[in-house]
């Protein structure tokens, strides 16, 4: 699959899951000058941007990117400098052994067969500062599939250029290479890059950008044309395995994660005798629930992302035997019930999970298992309006979701969670843009309104709008931003100043609470956190959120 990048869509061009196999930048033949490499996450980074010019470069490069950078609509004048984009998927639960081999290895990944025909030196860098570097491997292959040399990322790290394994092609590999793969982490958020070179002391070209993670081309997000389908339901995610060994885990990698109400998973599975299964979300995650199924009884587990804590057990009554089948569903009223079915019948109780139920669908048992089924459904996908934030979107007193509620506007879908933020900044994540990509992989809404902005700094939100601005134009979805209020210890006049520029509809919430640059809000609006509202300063929000966007009003109340 191959792209020109002005048939690319901004925000595909660093999807998760996905190689992009970036054409030698010639800058040297196409514009006069020598191509100029750059540590890769600079590049990374500038990519992600849509801007393609390095720190380093000099002023006369800076000013032909530059300008490439300040018009962004006209991104057809890159095609003078980037053949185009190859797309090469991963493959999950696989790595790279020391041999050259192809083995199961959960929580690991290994790139499509990438052809090979560099004859110089090529240099590989793990750009993620926690990813060990000999988790990193990247291994050459003949024309027969035999290993000629594998080479694993050293675990020195260079402050300016990640961990890297610079190689010769010509010296140090053994043979004629056909092909080559990479292994690394999948859960990391970190990038993997390739650059070549004729000589390791002249120019390095970026090749290659791998990042790990879930696939969510926008060519497979719903089209425009479909839109007005999506508040007619939309087809269930489902992961499915014949047989699942004990203690090995069935996930739902492409589900939303952050959704707050209205959720559901369902799940079945054979087995010739009964130990115990977990299902949930978010194994060992921060703010994702489970439970834990033995022949007694029904366990709830909750984690803060470093400790699982366990709640009260809850007799089933059952006689579990041959098969187990189930569903999970938290409701408008953030509150779950879990039915489950065996040879002697069903149950069923209700858990209250509090509007939190994160991250990724998941199963496994401690028995081995067969026709073991997961699916993720979610009713508010299919509502008109989405409303994407941090934990000012929270569902309590003290937070616009829950005033929102308390007010009888609550028919639209919540997608937040405490410290999210536009883009990725660490594991397991918490990037609202991610999510945004896997649902519309599944539906899209009329409008977004979109409240981050708290975290992640000005400069990075400014970076970022215009992919999401982008993304909207194309899926025909009407953006609606939010102005973050100032606090003592984070200003937001340069992010707000850059929204109302945009000309797009916004909620001012500086206004609501009547925030100064110095973060000083009306008086007791501000709680002594420093940060958050209190209840009346979240009342506050929310009313203005109802007359800014009075779009919120429309699907009915409570």
């Amino acid at each position: 699959m191959s792209k020109k990048f002005s048939e690319l869509d901004r925000a595909s061009s660093l999807n998760n899951g996905d190689l992009f196999a970036l054409a030698q930048v010639d800058a040297e033949a196409e514009t006069g000058y020598k191509s100029v490499a750059a540590p890769v996450s600079d590049v990374a980074q500038k990519l992600l941007k849509n801007t393609l010019y390095p720190t380093d470069l000099n002023t006369e490069h800076k000013n032909i990117f530059g300008a490439i950078n300040e018009n962004r609509e006209d991104l057809n004048d890159i095609n003078t400098i980037l053949d185009g984009f190859s797309i090469v998927n991963f493959i999950e639960d696989k790595n790279i052994n020391s041999s050259g081999e192809i083995i199961d290895a959960e929580g690991f990944c290994v790139s499509e067969k990438i052809p090979y025909t560099w004859t110089g030196y090529r240099r590989y860098y793990c750009d993620a500062a926690d990813t060990p570097g000999s988790q990193c491997r990247i291994a050459f292959y003949d024309s027969n599939d035999v290993a000629l040399n594998v080479f694993t990322a050293p675990s020195n790290n260079d402050a300016n250029l990640g961990r890297y394994r610079a190689i010769n092609a010509e010296t140090q590999v053994s043979g004629a290479a056909s092909y080559v793969r990479f292994s690394f982490i999948k859960s990391y958020v970190g990038k993997v890059a390739e650059h070549a070179s004729i000589n390791p002391t002249i120019y390095w070209t970026a090749t290659a950008i791998i990042q790990p993670g879930i696939v969510s081309e926008v060519e497979k997000m719903v089209p425009i044309a479909e839109q007005s389908n999506s508040v007619l339901g939309s087809n269930s995610l489902t992961a499915e395995a014949s047989s699942l060994s004990s203690n090995t885990t069935l996930a739902l990698l492409n589900a939303p994660w952050f959704i707050k109400k209205n959720v559901g998973i369902s799940a079945r599975m054979n087995f010739s005798s009964f130990t115990s299964i977990s299902v949930g979300k978010g194994y060992h995650k921060y703010r994702g629930k489970w439970v834990v199924i033995d022949g007694t009884n029904i366990t709830p587990y909750s984690s803060d992302g470093s400790t699982d804590t366990a709640g009260t057990p809850i007799p089933h009554g059952l006689t579990i035997s041959d098969f187990l089948q189930l569903s999970m569903y938290m409701g408008q009223d953030g509150k779950m019930t879990l039915s489950v079915n065996s040879m002697s019948g069903i149950f069923s109780t209700i858990i209250d999970y509090g509007y939190e139920w994160n991250y990724e669908p998941f199963i496994f048992g401690s028995q081995n298992m067969t026709n073991v089924k997961i699916s993720f459904s979610c009713f508010d996908i299919r509502r008109p309006l989405w409303v994407f934030g941090d934990s000012y979107m929270g569902i309590s007193n003290v937070r616009i979701g829950g005033q929102l509620k308390n007010l009888g506007f609550f028919n639209y879908c919540i997608n937040s969670i405490a410290g999210a933020r536009a883009v990725d900044s660490g594991t397991p994540g918490k990037s609202s843009y991610n999510d945004l990509l896997r649902m519309l992989a599944i539906a899209t809404p009329k409008f977004l309104l979109w409240t981050d902005g708290m975290n992640g700094g000005d400069q990075s939100n400014i970076d970022f709008l215009p992919i999401l601005i982008s993304l909207c134009e194309q899926k025909g979805i009407e953006l609606i931003l939010y102005l973050p209020p100032s606090v003592p210890t984070i200003n937001h006049d340069l992010l707000n100043t850059y929204i109302k520029s945009t000309g797009l509809r916004y909620v001012d919430g500086n206004a609501a609470v009547g925030a100064t640059s110095e973060g000083v809000w009306y008086t007791d609006y501000l709680s002594s956190d420093g940060v958050h509202p209190t209840d009346i300063g979240a009342q506050a929000l929310a009313a203005r959120f109802i007359t800014d966007c009075p779009e919120l009003m429309q699907y009915g109340n409570t």
